[in-house]
């Protein structure tokens, strides 16, 4: 049993080592569906390596004196009003919006608070500025939008923006409501056929951005590696730009969700308000002419527009900075539908403990004001939570330690007898109460609260960016810069094994002294320091808790010298079973002869003849001294004829105290 603890830890750790170094090394990537598209054409036969939604808008140029030339093509709508190109910005404690007039589109979206001017782009979230977000054109329809147009802008308010284009056939509009606390954006796009004929128009919607191909992608977190994203069909479809350059366009369809970038800690998604549960198309397309540019486009149906027929409107909110699940959760709120955001936050399998545990870290960094020194309040939280078992543990690990020398004895006696070893080992531990599996324990309600904590902070924006200690530790999602933390842990987790007792083997023990330590020390190295501050904290804690139990706890001391006592309990106990009826019986046979002169004793004599005798029958033969002949039988040394005195003065006195051995004793009965 004891070996079968022993392995299970080395298994729970090994384990443990494995699957946080494999999510490090190798992060896993959800499969990509199958096309489901009802509605879609079929495919070009060469694939489009450009979005035809997200076209490069021309350089702003004042339009030519009288009426607008002729489109060539004659599906191309033709603007009936020619306002000049107008930049808007809108600045709010917390962000930065530019909208451009030429295409309708959001050129800025930047992140204003201090810690952002430590990241790459200064918490700018849309990078390609040439083409921009939110650009709107049709695909595969009666009409198109010519693509350098300029349309028509007027502000309601300071958080409403509205953009409209007309041309004899057709009348587009685009508001945009910011909602900056939220960092969210309505749009509602309208769409009204002017024209006498009916028009089949297939709207689509586009977003962009760009990836420096020279950073290296293995550092996602730091050098802002984001990648493209559709919530397709129940599951997130990613692709990279270098695999989207290299291998082109992804083109999926289905019921989608949300489109646009993620990154581990940032978020830019748009999702269509999708009532009638209509199949879209989710699209993504390399950008030819921007270094990792990337392009995703929203493609909804065919939709019929009959003359006179009221204007059909598209309702979509997007969600653009950070990961903050609050925020994520909260945008259905604003919305009025579930956007699914809240999914690009995933937590694995213990989600279950990682959203409690992120919702206790929030609350303390509102307390503190620090997200360090929260994440160690936190270790010291859920260490007094577990505190119970753990020392329920430590005990039994002692108590086991304590047993060593039984337990030794034990595979000495019985040899490579196993299973008596093991029954026996049993039978010693249900004795004194020990619980071999006790020491694997800590272990076991560590793990699922590291592997949450793990993926809480590999994915949650609030921590993004967020500093412990400024010049050392600036992000406590990125790793130790300087390598203190990993250090650290490493020489803290060798101590901790050298002080806890020993249950192993000296291979094992071996294992767990030097591997353990040396495992997790590695790791920490590509661990956010978050992880790692929070691994050293416990560490820390448990070594403390060890020392104190060393010193202070005396149930292993107690249990030991029970065991020792039962030992030489034990042993007497034997050896008096073994010699004692042997001793016994010879000292009667030599308490039944006299010695050298031949001598019997009436105190030793063994009868041989069974007289009964009546209650009131008494031994009438007494001592000179008025003792009776009992007396006599209870004496610890047999009397011999030449020290004992005659009865009654009589000269027969020595042959009736030396009576024969094997006479029988007689009674009279008391005279009345």
């Amino acid at each position: 049993m004891e070996n079968q603890g022993k392995r299970l830890l080395l298994a729970v750790a090994l384990a443990l080592g494995i699957v946080l170094l494999w999510n490090v090394l190798f992060p896993q990537k959800k499969p990509t569906p199958k096309p489901k598209v009802a509605d879609q054409t079929e495919p070009a036969e060469k694939p489009r390596w450009e979005s035809p939604v997200a076209r490069p808008a021309q350089p702003a140029a004042k339009p030519e004196a009288g009426p607008a030339a002729e489109a060539p093509d004659p599906s191309v709508l033709v603007q009936t009003t020619h306002p000049e190109e107008k930049a808007i910005e809108l600045d709010y404690p917390n962000v930065h919006v530019a909208f451009t007039s030429r295409g309708a589109r959001m050129t800025s979206w930047q992140l204003t608070a201090s810690k952002w001017q430590r990241e790459p782009h200064k918490g700018e979230m849309i990078v390609d500025s040439i083409h921009g977000a939110f650009a709107t054109n049709f695909v595969d329809s009666t009409y198109s939008l010519p693509p350098d147009a300029v349309w028509d802008v007027e502000q309601p308010s300071e958080y409403q923006v509205v953009f409209t284009f007309t041309s004899d056939k057709l009348s587009i509009s685009k508001s945009f409501t910011i909602h900056p606390d939220a960092l969210l954006v309505e749009l509602a796009i309208e769409v009204k056929n002017l024209s006498g004929a009916e028009a089949k128009q297939r709207l689509a919607l586009s977003v962009t951005d760009a990836q420096d191909p020279k950073l290296p992608t293995k550092q996602a977190r730091v050098n802002r590696v984001m990648t493209a994203a559709c919530h397709l069909n129940g599951s997130v479809v990613t692709a990279s730009a270098p695999g989207l350059h290299a291998n082109g366009p992804k083109e999926r369809g289905g019921t989608v969700r949300w489109f646009g970038f993620t990154h581990p800690y940032l978020f830019f998604a748009i999702a269509p308000r999708n009532a009638t549960q209509e199949n879209l198309a989710c699209n993504m397309y390399p950008v030819e002419d921007v270094p990792g540019g990337m392009d995703v486009d929203l493609v909804f149906s065919i939709a019929t527009l009959k003359p006179g027929d009221p204007a059909v409107r598209k309702d979509l909110v997007a969600y653009i900075g950070p990961k903050s699940l609050s925020r994520l959760e909260g945008a259905d709120d604003i919305a009025g539908f579930h956007t699914g955001f809240s999914d690009a936050v995933s937590m694995g399998w213990f989600s279950f403990i990682a959203r409690p545990l992120l919702s206790l870290l929030m609350w303390l960094q509102g307390f503190v004001g620090n997200w360090g020194i929260a994440i160690i309040l936190l270790t010291v939280i859920v260490k007094l939570a577990t505190l119970y078992w753990t020392t329920k543990s430590m005990r039994s690990m002692k108590a086991m330690a304590a047993l060593g020398p039984q337990i030794k004895e034990l595979q000495a006696k019985y040899g490579e007898d196993k299973a008596k070893v093991q029954q026996e080992m049993m039978a010693l531990y249900k004795q004194y109460g020990v619980n071999p599996l006790a020491g694997c324990l800590p272990m076991l309600l560590q793990m699922p609260i590291w592997l949450a904590l793990y993926r809480m902070l590999s994915t949650v924006g609030e921590l993004y960016l967020s500093p412990f200690i400024p010049g050392w530790i600036d992000d406590l999602t990125a790793t130790d810069p300087f390598h203190i933390l990993p250090v650290a842990l490493m020489g803290l987790m060798f101590l901790q094994s050298k002080v806890q007792p020993s249950t192993a083997d000296s291979t094992q023990q071996k294992i767990l002294m030097y591997g353990l330590p040396l495992l997790f020390g590695v790791m920490s190295f590509f661990f956010p320091a978050g992880l790692t501050l929070y691994i050293l904290t416990n560490t820390v804690l448990s070594l403390l808790h060890s020392l104190y139990m060393r010193k202070f706890d005396h149930s292993a001391q107690t249990m030991a010298a029970k065991a020792a006592a039962a030992k030489a309990a034990a042993a007497a106990a034997s050896k008096a079973d073994g010699g004692g009826p042997r001793d016994a019986a010879r000292k009667r046979d030599e308490g039944g002869k006299g010695g050298k002169g031949g001598g019997k004793s009436k105190g030793a004599a063994k009868p041989v003849i069974d007289v009964p005798v009546d209650d009131e029958v008494v031994d009438d033969e007494r001592d000179d001294d008025g003792g009776s002949d009992d007396d006599d039988d209870e004496d610890d040394a047999p009397a011999t004829p030449a020290t004992r005195p005659a009865k009654n003065g009589q000269g027969q006195g020595g042959s009736q105290g030396a009576r024969r051995p094997n006479a029988p004793r007689r009674g009279k009965r008391k005279r009345k």
